[in-house]
């Protein structure tokens, strides 16, 4: 499961705050609203960028 679609449950579904979604994922508050904001399929990669900020060149290196 994605981690955009479990922030996404816990805010819409759950009725979570957004503040106690920061405090179990250990992203900002910002973070969290814009991802939230954007919620379309697209916007994973960014939530990728700012978790796992070296995903993309670890794909680099297995592709070389």
């Amino acid at each position: 499961m994605g981690f955009l679609s479990v922030i996404r449950r816990w805010a819409l579904r759950d009725k979570m705050p957004i503040r106690e979604i920061a405090r179990r994922t250990g992203l900002s508050r910002n973070t969290i609203k814009k991802s939230l904001r954007e919620g379309a399929v697209g916007d994973q990669a960014h939530v990728d960028q700012v978790l796992y900020p070296g995903v993309q060149f670890v794909a680099a290196l297995g592709a070389g």
